[in-house]
Formats: structure tokens, C-alpha cells, sequence
């Protein structure tokens, strides 16, 4: 009963967050790319739909829990690439966790009028490098569990793809604005994510024939 509500927790950090960031892609004003007074007059032009977008950052929190259910689904536990693959995945997520205050940040500038101090926090040395070391981490991490994953093919073999390509695309749609490919990235993911969250429902192959013990055959029966 524990495991399968772990795995229930663990199914819903699979598809909520990955979901949620989707969804923030096509609900939000804001250009991850564009300057704070770009952003601030988008917000003032759609304030209902960046509030909506701010919510969404609650969901896209789960991606960092998200990240470790992947590698227990992939077992990160006796696979060395899972293994370490999981932990950068783990601590790009968190670090990208620094920069989701953004969208709040953004929301008060449009009320106060202020968006030099959005810019500033936009421009801060602690959420660049945050924003920097993210993008490797995940990068690599992914790299390493897709890679795992096709080794061990315990998930589809298309999954696994996904799982490599989706951060490289999300960056590419991000860096040059072009929300389709942003919203392409994030839909590999929910899809490389599913298939991982339906992987931790299944039994594994041979776990039952570890467990069986050896059967003394005596040397005349040979």
C-alpha cells in the first residue's frame, strides 16, 4: 500500500509539472526573453492571464520532485548514468526554482510602475548564474538519463528520446523567442514524463526469479 501511494505522489510530480509548464507557455504574456518593460507592458495588456501564469508556478514547482521520481523509475539506485543523471537533473530544476519569483516580481513592477527593479532582479548576478548552471545541469543530467534509459529500455525507446531532446528544444524556443518551439520542448517532456510515471506502475521482469532459491539436483538425476 505505501509503495503504491508513493507512486501515486510520484505520478502526479510527473505529469503536474511538466503539465503546468506547458500550460504557463501558452497561458503566459511574458517572452522568457523580453526586458521587464517589454514584460511589464504585456502584463498591463493581459494582467488576468499573468496572474494565471503566476499560479502556474505552483505546479511547476513539482518538477523538482519530479526529477527524482524519474530516476527511481529509471533506477537511479544501481544504474551509475540514472544515477548521476538524476542528481543534475535534481539541482537544474532547483536552481530554476530561484528564477519563478520572476513572474511575481514582474506583476508587481506593472502595479507599482517600477520596472527598473524587475530589470534588476532580471539582471542579478545570483539569478544569472542560477539561470546558467540550470540550463547545464538539466542539460547534461537529461543527456545521462536518456541515455540510461535506452540502455535499459525501461521505458520506449521514443520516451527516452524525448527525455534527451526536450531541454535542448525548450532553450532553442526560449533564446530566440519563438514560443512554438518553447511549447514543443515542454510537450516532449510531458510526454517523456508520462511514459516514465506509467513505467513505475508496472512489476519488474524478474524480480521474482532473483528471489528463488537454488535446487540441489542429485548427481544421479544428471
Amino acid at each position: 500500500m505505501y509503495r503504491n501511494l508513493v507512486n501515486v505522489i510520484a505520478a502526479i510530480c510527473l505529469v503536474a509539472g511538466p503539465l503546468g509548464d506547458l500550460i504557463w507557455s501558452f497561458v503566459s504574456p511574458v517572452g522568457e526573453a523580453a526586458s521587464a518593460q517589454q514584460s511589464v507592458g504585456a502584463i498591463l495588456a493581459h494582467p488576468a492571464a499573468a496572474q494565471a501564469a503566476a499560479w502556474l508556478d505552483l505546479a511547476i514547482i513539482l518538477l523538482v520532485p519530479a526529477a527524482v521520481f524519474a530516476g527511481r523509475a529509471l533506477q537511479a539506485s544501481i544504474r551509475p548514468l540514472a544515477g548521476i543523471g538524476t542528481a543534475l537533473l535534481f539541482l537544474g530544476s532547483l536552481l530554476f526554482t530561484y528564477s519563478l519569483g520572476n513572474d511575481v516580481v514582474l506583476l508587481a513592477a506593472s502595479q507599482t510602475g517600477s520596472a527598473a527593479t524587475a530589470q534588476a532582479y532580471i539582471d542579478s548576478g545570483v539569478v544569472s548564474l542560477a539561470t546558467v548552471l540550470a540550463i547545464a545541469f538539466q542539460f547534461i543530467g537529461v543527456v545521462l538519463m536518456g541515455i540510461a534509459a535506452l540502455r535499459s529500455r525501461l521505458i520506449p525507446v521514443w520516451a527516452a528520446v524525448f527525455l534527451i531532446a526536450w531541454n535542448p528544444v525548450q532553450v532553442i524556443g526560449t533564446v530566440t523567442g519563438i514560443s512554438v518551439i518553447e511549447s514543443v520542448g515542454d510537450l516532449m517532456l510531458l510526454a517523456a514524463y508520462v511514459a516514465i510515471a506509467v513505467r513505475l506502475f508496472r512489476p519488474v521482469a524478474g524480480r521474482g526469479a532473483e528471489i528463488q532459491p537454488a535446487v540441489m539436483v542429485p548427481d544421479g538425476a544428471r
